[in-house]
Protein backbone atom coordinates (compact mmCIF):
# COMPACT_ATOMS: atom_id res chain seq x y z
CA UNK A 1 0.00 0.00 0.00
CA UNK A 2 1.21 3.45 -0.89
CA UNK A 3 2.23 5.82 1.98
CA UNK A 4 0.12 8.95 1.81
CA UNK A 5 3.82 10.71 2.10
CA UNK A 6 5.07 9.52 -0.75
CA UNK A 7 2.42 11.62 -2.79
CA UNK A 8 3.54 15.08 -4.51
CA UNK A 9 1.30 17.69 -5.35
CA UNK A 10 0.87 20.22 -8.38
CA UNK A 11 -1.89 22.84 -6.88
CA UNK A 12 -3.25 25.55 -8.95
CA UNK A 13 -5.35 28.06 -7.29
CA UNK A 14 -6.12 31.96 -7.48
CA UNK A 15 -5.33 34.67 -5.18
CA UNK A 16 -7.42 33.68 -2.21
CA UNK A 17 -8.22 32.84 1.34
CA UNK A 18 -9.39 29.22 0.00
CA UNK A 19 -6.20 28.49 -1.69
CA UNK A 20 -4.27 29.36 1.23
CA UNK A 21 -6.46 27.49 3.67
CA UNK A 22 -5.91 23.98 1.55
CA UNK A 23 -2.63 24.72 0.87
CA UNK A 24 -1.60 24.98 4.63
CA UNK A 25 -3.91 21.84 5.67
CA UNK A 26 -2.93 19.43 2.80
CA UNK A 27 0.38 19.96 3.14
CA UNK A 28 0.63 17.36 5.79
CA UNK A 29 -0.49 14.92 3.98
CA UNK A 30 1.97 15.22 0.86
CA UNK A 31 5.31 14.44 0.49
CA UNK A 32 6.25 17.93 -1.13
CA UNK A 33 4.06 20.70 -3.20
CA UNK A 34 4.82 22.78 -6.28
CA UNK A 35 2.08 25.69 -6.41
CA UNK A 36 1.33 27.62 -9.47
CA UNK A 37 -0.47 30.73 -8.84
CA UNK A 38 -1.96 32.02 -5.37
CA UNK A 39 -0.27 35.15 -5.03
CA UNK A 40 1.55 36.97 -1.94
CA UNK A 41 0.80 33.60 0.77
CA UNK A 42 0.87 35.26 4.60
CA UNK A 43 3.10 33.44 6.34
CA UNK A 44 0.83 31.06 8.32
CA UNK A 45 -0.29 29.98 5.41
CA UNK A 46 3.43 28.69 4.04
CA UNK A 47 3.95 25.09 4.83
CA UNK A 48 7.46 24.33 5.15
CA UNK A 49 7.20 21.45 2.30
CA UNK A 50 6.29 23.83 -0.56
CA UNK A 51 9.02 23.16 -2.64
CA UNK A 52 8.62 26.44 -4.70
CA UNK A 53 5.55 28.62 -6.13
CA UNK A 54 5.15 30.23 -9.88
CA UNK A 55 3.15 33.59 -9.39
CA UNK A 56 0.79 33.98 -12.83
CA UNK A 57 -2.12 35.67 -13.37
CA UNK A 58 -4.41 33.16 -15.33
CA UNK A 59 -6.50 34.99 -16.83
CA UNK A 60 -7.51 34.08 -20.66
CA UNK A 61 -5.50 36.09 -22.52
CA UNK A 62 -2.14 35.61 -20.51
CA UNK A 63 0.18 35.08 -23.27
CA UNK A 64 2.46 31.84 -23.51
CA UNK A 65 1.48 30.63 -19.97
CA UNK A 66 0.88 26.89 -20.29
CA UNK A 67 4.06 27.25 -21.88
CA UNK A 68 5.44 28.87 -19.20
CA UNK A 69 3.94 26.96 -16.39
CA UNK A 70 5.12 23.38 -18.21
CA UNK A 71 8.55 25.07 -18.13
CA UNK A 72 8.65 25.76 -14.89
CA UNK A 73 7.28 22.08 -13.93
CA UNK A 74 9.88 20.22 -15.80
CA UNK A 75 12.90 22.32 -14.53
CA UNK A 76 11.70 21.25 -10.63
CA UNK A 77 10.25 17.71 -11.57
CA UNK A 78 11.79 16.43 -15.02
CA UNK A 79 9.99 13.00 -13.97
CA UNK A 80 6.76 14.13 -14.61
CA UNK A 81 7.56 13.22 -18.26
CA UNK A 82 7.99 9.49 -16.83
CA UNK A 83 5.31 8.92 -14.23
CA UNK A 84 8.50 7.87 -11.76
CA UNK A 85 6.85 9.23 -8.19
CA UNK A 86 3.17 9.48 -7.81
CA UNK A 87 1.59 13.15 -8.66
CA UNK A 88 -1.50 14.83 -8.07
CA UNK A 89 -2.45 18.01 -10.17
CA UNK A 90 -5.41 19.71 -8.18
CA UNK A 91 -6.50 22.33 -9.54
CA UNK A 92 -8.61 24.69 -7.68
CA UNK A 93 -11.70 25.98 -10.10
CA UNK A 94 -13.09 24.88 -13.53
CA UNK A 95 -12.25 28.20 -15.21
CA UNK A 96 -9.00 29.90 -16.73
CA UNK A 97 -7.02 28.01 -14.49
CA UNK A 98 -8.12 24.78 -15.70
CA UNK A 99 -7.82 25.92 -19.27
CA UNK A 100 -4.13 27.25 -18.46
CA UNK A 101 -2.96 23.83 -16.26
CA UNK A 102 -4.69 21.11 -18.83
CA UNK A 103 -2.30 22.52 -21.66
CA UNK A 104 0.35 22.84 -19.55
CA UNK A 105 0.03 19.23 -18.44
CA UNK A 106 -1.07 17.73 -21.01
CA UNK A 107 1.71 15.45 -21.57
CA UNK A 108 2.74 14.66 -18.28
CA UNK A 109 2.17 11.31 -16.37
CA UNK A 110 0.01 12.62 -13.86
CA UNK A 111 -3.53 12.40 -12.44
CA UNK A 112 -5.56 15.56 -12.05
CA UNK A 113 -8.22 16.49 -9.60
CA UNK A 114 -10.51 19.02 -10.42
CA UNK A 115 -12.46 21.19 -7.53
CA UNK A 116 -15.23 22.88 -9.12
CA UNK A 117 -16.14 26.19 -7.87
CA UNK A 118 -20.01 27.05 -7.65
CA UNK A 119 -19.79 29.91 -10.45
CA UNK A 120 -17.41 27.38 -12.72
CA UNK A 121 -20.71 25.28 -12.73
CA UNK A 122 -23.63 27.14 -11.91
CA UNK A 123 -23.27 30.34 -14.32
CA UNK A 124 -21.51 28.40 -17.02
CA UNK A 125 -25.27 26.76 -17.81
CA UNK A 126 -26.16 29.91 -18.57
CA UNK A 127 -22.99 31.31 -21.06
CA UNK A 128 -22.64 29.04 -24.04
CA UNK A 129 -19.14 29.48 -24.16
CA UNK A 130 -18.46 28.74 -20.63
CA UNK A 131 -20.55 25.69 -20.69
CA UNK A 132 -18.58 24.07 -23.57
CA UNK A 133 -15.44 24.80 -21.61
CA UNK A 134 -16.74 23.24 -19.10
CA UNK A 135 -17.28 20.02 -20.76
CA UNK A 136 -14.17 20.19 -22.29
CA UNK A 137 -12.11 20.26 -18.63
CA UNK A 138 -14.06 17.49 -17.71
CA UNK A 139 -13.37 15.25 -19.94
CA UNK A 140 -9.78 15.64 -19.82
CA UNK A 141 -9.23 15.30 -15.48
CA UNK A 142 -9.13 11.68 -13.55
CA UNK A 143 -11.75 13.05 -11.07
CA UNK A 144 -14.05 16.33 -10.09
CA UNK A 145 -15.31 17.70 -6.63
CA UNK A 146 -18.29 19.87 -6.40
CA UNK A 147 -19.24 21.59 -3.32
CA UNK A 148 -23.02 21.35 -3.85
CA UNK A 149 -25.70 18.39 -4.72
CA UNK A 150 -26.51 21.12 -7.45
CA UNK A 151 -23.54 21.19 -8.70
CA UNK A 152 -23.31 17.30 -8.81
CA UNK A 153 -26.64 17.01 -10.68
CA UNK A 154 -25.18 19.57 -13.74
CA UNK A 155 -21.74 17.59 -13.76
CA UNK A 156 -22.62 13.79 -13.15
CA UNK A 157 -23.98 13.72 -16.98
CA UNK A 158 -21.05 15.44 -18.26
CA UNK A 159 -18.34 13.17 -16.83
CA UNK A 160 -16.83 10.20 -19.17
CA UNK A 161 -17.23 7.97 -15.65
CA UNK A 162 -20.18 9.11 -13.24
CA UNK A 163 -18.55 7.58 -9.91
CA UNK A 164 -15.18 10.01 -10.31
CA UNK A 165 -17.31 12.53 -8.68
CA UNK A 166 -17.63 13.59 -4.98
CA UNK A 167 -19.47 16.36 -3.44
CA UNK A 168 -17.17 17.49 -1.19
CA UNK A 169 -16.15 21.35 0.25
CA UNK A 170 -13.11 22.31 1.99
CA UNK A 171 -14.63 22.04 5.49
CA UNK A 172 -14.54 24.50 8.39
CA UNK A 173 -13.46 24.08 12.00
CA UNK A 174 -15.94 23.34 14.54
CA UNK A 175 -15.49 26.22 17.54
CA UNK A 176 -16.60 25.66 21.29
CA UNK A 177 -20.11 27.03 21.82
CA UNK A 178 -18.93 29.77 23.89
CA UNK A 179 -20.28 32.54 21.82
CA UNK A 180 -21.18 36.27 23.19
CA UNK A 181 -23.61 37.44 20.64
CA UNK A 182 -24.33 41.46 19.92
CA UNK A 183 -26.67 42.99 17.84
CA UNK A 184 -25.00 42.49 14.68
CA UNK A 185 -25.78 41.46 11.47
CA UNK A 186 -22.62 40.16 9.28
CA UNK A 187 -22.16 39.94 5.97
CA UNK A 188 -18.54 38.63 4.59
CA UNK A 189 -19.17 37.87 0.69
CA UNK A 190 -16.98 39.55 -1.65
CA UNK A 191 -17.74 42.84 -2.65
CA UNK A 192 -18.80 41.82 -6.81
CA UNK A 193 -22.45 41.87 -8.33
CA UNK A 194 -23.32 38.08 -7.67
CA UNK A 195 -23.52 38.42 -4.17
CA UNK A 196 -25.44 41.20 -4.07
CA UNK A 197 -24.23 43.53 -1.36
CA UNK A 198 -25.92 46.07 -2.52
CA UNK A 199 -28.88 44.67 -2.02
CA UNK A 200 -28.44 44.23 1.83
CA UNK A 201 -27.60 47.74 2.09
CA UNK A 202 -31.19 48.74 0.39
CA UNK A 203 -32.79 46.40 3.03
CA UNK A 204 -30.71 47.73 6.02
CA UNK A 205 -32.19 51.09 5.67
CA UNK A 206 -35.58 49.87 6.62
CA UNK A 207 -34.03 47.72 9.10
CA UNK A 208 -32.17 50.73 10.99
CA UNK A 209 -34.79 52.54 11.16
CA UNK A 210 -36.65 49.77 13.11
CA UNK A 211 -33.67 48.82 15.31
CA UNK A 212 -31.10 51.56 15.64
CA UNK A 213 -29.30 49.68 17.95
CA UNK A 214 -28.20 47.35 16.01
CA UNK A 215 -25.05 47.48 13.29
CA UNK A 216 -24.60 45.74 10.09
CA UNK A 217 -20.48 44.65 9.51
CA UNK A 218 -19.68 44.52 5.90
CA UNK A 219 -16.18 42.47 5.98
CA UNK A 220 -14.40 41.64 2.08
CA UNK A 221 -13.47 43.45 -0.29
CA UNK A 222 -13.89 43.60 -4.38
CA UNK A 223 -13.91 45.78 -7.04
CA UNK A 224 -17.52 47.82 -5.82
CA UNK A 225 -16.13 48.29 -2.49
CA UNK A 226 -16.03 52.27 -3.33
CA UNK A 227 -19.56 51.57 -5.16
CA UNK A 228 -21.01 50.10 -2.02
CA UNK A 229 -19.44 52.68 0.74
CA UNK A 230 -20.66 55.42 -1.36
CA UNK A 231 -24.34 53.51 -1.52
CA UNK A 232 -24.34 53.51 2.05
CA UNK A 233 -23.64 57.30 2.36
CA UNK A 234 -26.02 57.97 -0.10
CA UNK A 235 -28.95 55.60 1.82
CA UNK A 236 -27.60 57.92 4.70
CA UNK A 237 -27.09 54.60 6.96
CA UNK A 238 -25.65 55.43 10.39
CA UNK A 239 -25.65 51.86 11.56
CA UNK A 240 -23.17 50.28 8.52
CA UNK A 241 -18.89 49.27 8.96
CA UNK A 242 -16.92 48.38 6.23
CA UNK A 243 -13.95 46.42 7.93
CA UNK A 244 -12.46 45.60 4.60
CA UNK A 245 -10.70 42.08 4.40
CA UNK A 246 -9.80 40.87 8.00
CA UNK A 247 -7.60 37.97 9.38
CA UNK A 248 -8.98 34.34 9.79
CA UNK A 249 -8.53 35.00 13.11
CA UNK A 250 -10.29 38.12 13.17
CA UNK A 251 -13.10 36.84 10.86
CA UNK A 252 -13.69 34.07 13.50
CA UNK A 253 -14.41 36.73 16.27
CA UNK A 254 -16.63 38.40 13.86
CA UNK A 255 -18.88 35.12 13.60
CA UNK A 256 -18.22 34.50 17.41
CA UNK A 257 -20.31 38.21 18.19
CA UNK A 258 -22.64 38.23 14.99
CA UNK A 259 -26.09 37.29 15.90
CA UNK A 260 -27.31 36.87 12.00
CA UNK A 261 -25.28 36.20 9.12
CA UNK A 262 -26.67 37.52 5.90
CA UNK A 263 -25.59 36.32 2.41
CA UNK A 264 -28.15 36.64 -0.43
CA UNK A 265 -26.31 35.66 -3.64
CA UNK A 266 -27.94 34.90 -7.01
CA UNK A 267 -25.69 31.74 -8.00
CA UNK A 268 -23.78 29.48 -5.43
CA UNK A 269 -22.88 25.89 -4.01
CA UNK A 270 -23.31 25.31 0.24
CA UNK A 271 -20.30 28.04 0.87
CA UNK A 272 -17.93 28.07 3.48
CA UNK A 273 -18.79 31.37 4.66
CA UNK A 274 -22.74 29.28 5.47
CA UNK A 275 -20.76 26.81 7.13
CA UNK A 276 -18.68 29.18 8.95
CA UNK A 277 -21.35 30.93 9.99
CA UNK A 278 -23.10 28.15 11.13
CA UNK A 279 -20.95 26.30 13.30
CA UNK A 280 -20.74 30.02 15.28
CA UNK A 281 -23.97 29.50 16.12
CA UNK A 282 -24.95 32.61 13.39
CA UNK A 283 -28.75 32.88 12.39
CA UNK A 284 -28.47 32.18 8.34
CA UNK A 285 -30.49 34.54 6.00
CA UNK A 286 -29.53 33.34 3.04
CA UNK A 287 -31.37 33.43 -0.78
CA UNK A 288 -33.10 30.20 -1.65
CA UNK A 289 -30.86 29.37 -4.02
CA UNK A 290 -30.19 25.37 -4.46
CA UNK A 291 -26.84 25.86 -2.94
CA UNK A 292 -28.35 27.43 0.36
CA UNK A 293 -31.81 25.38 0.73
CA UNK A 294 -29.46 21.93 0.39
CA UNK A 295 -28.78 22.75 4.29
CA UNK A 296 -31.39 25.65 5.62
CA UNK A 297 -35.22 25.42 5.75
CA UNK A 298 -36.87 28.64 6.70
CA UNK A 299 -38.29 28.81 9.83
CA UNK A 300 -36.24 25.86 11.22
CA UNK A 301 -32.85 26.30 10.87
CA UNK A 302 -32.56 29.96 9.88
CA UNK A 303 -34.23 32.31 7.15
CA UNK A 304 -34.37 31.55 3.69
CA UNK A 305 -35.66 34.66 1.66
CA UNK A 306 -36.49 34.45 -2.48
CA UNK A 307 -33.39 35.23 -4.80
CA UNK A 308 -35.72 37.20 -7.03
CA UNK A 309 -37.50 39.66 -4.34
CA UNK A 310 -35.06 42.19 -2.75
CA UNK A 311 -37.75 44.30 -1.77
CA UNK A 312 -38.28 42.59 0.68
CA UNK A 313 -35.05 41.35 2.17
CA UNK A 314 -35.66 43.94 4.68
CA UNK A 315 -38.35 41.95 6.14
CA UNK A 316 -36.28 38.32 6.36
CA UNK A 317 -33.66 40.28 8.79
CA UNK A 318 -36.36 41.78 10.34
CA UNK A 319 -37.53 37.70 11.36
CA UNK A 320 -34.06 37.30 12.14
CA UNK A 321 -34.46 39.86 14.17
CA UNK A 322 -37.58 39.01 15.87
CA UNK A 323 -35.72 35.02 16.19
CA UNK A 324 -32.87 36.22 18.95
CA UNK A 325 -35.39 37.27 21.15
CA UNK A 326 -36.22 33.85 21.59
CA UNK A 327 -33.93 32.18 23.27
CA UNK A 328 -35.46 28.60 23.68
CA UNK A 329 -35.31 28.90 19.84
CA UNK A 330 -32.04 30.21 19.22
CA UNK A 331 -31.11 27.10 20.75
CA UNK A 332 -32.40 24.83 18.96
CA UNK A 333 -31.19 26.47 15.85
CA UNK A 334 -27.87 26.57 17.20
CA UNK A 335 -27.73 23.07 17.89
CA UNK A 336 -29.19 21.62 14.40
CA UNK A 337 -26.89 24.17 12.77
CA UNK A 338 -23.73 22.39 14.26
CA UNK A 339 -25.04 19.49 13.86
CA UNK A 340 -25.43 19.66 10.27
CA UNK A 341 -21.89 21.49 9.97
CA UNK A 342 -20.17 18.70 12.17
CA UNK A 343 -22.05 16.11 9.73
CA UNK A 344 -20.93 16.93 6.28
CA UNK A 345 -18.69 19.80 6.90
CA UNK A 346 -16.05 19.43 9.15
CA UNK A 347 -12.50 20.88 7.50
CA UNK A 348 -10.60 17.55 9.07
CA UNK A 349 -13.16 15.26 7.16
CA UNK A 350 -12.72 17.17 4.72
CA UNK A 351 -8.69 16.55 4.25
CA UNK A 352 -8.97 12.95 4.57
CA UNK A 353 -11.34 12.49 2.01
CA UNK A 354 -9.18 14.84 -0.60
CA UNK A 355 -6.39 12.78 0.77
CA UNK A 356 -8.28 9.27 -0.06
CA UNK A 357 -9.19 10.95 -3.16
CA UNK A 358 -5.38 11.61 -4.14
CA UNK A 359 -4.51 7.68 -2.92
CA UNK A 360 -7.00 6.76 -5.26
CA UNK A 361 -5.63 8.09 -8.18
CA UNK A 362 -2.02 7.65 -7.64
CA UNK A 363 -3.23 3.80 -7.27
CA UNK A 364 -5.47 3.89 -11.21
Amino acid sequence: MMHKKNIRLILAGSVSIHTWRYLRYIAPHVKTILLVGGGDIPSCYRPANLEAQLPVSFTFSAYNLPQRIRAWLLQYWPDLLKQSVPTVLHIHQANSIAWHMLQATSAMKITTLLTCYGSDVLQAKSVWWQYQLLKKYLKHVDYVTVASYEMARIVSPLLLKSDRLSVLNFGVSMPNRSFSKRQYVLSNRLHKPLYRIDAILRAWQRVEAVHPDWLLLIAGEGHQTVILKNLAQALQLKQVQFIGMVSEQALNKLYQSAAIFVSVPNSDAVSLSLSEAMAYGCIPVVSNIAGNVEVIRDGVNGIVHPHTDLMGLSNSILRAIMLTKNSARMDRLILMNRQIVRASGLRSQSIQRFVAIYHELCSI
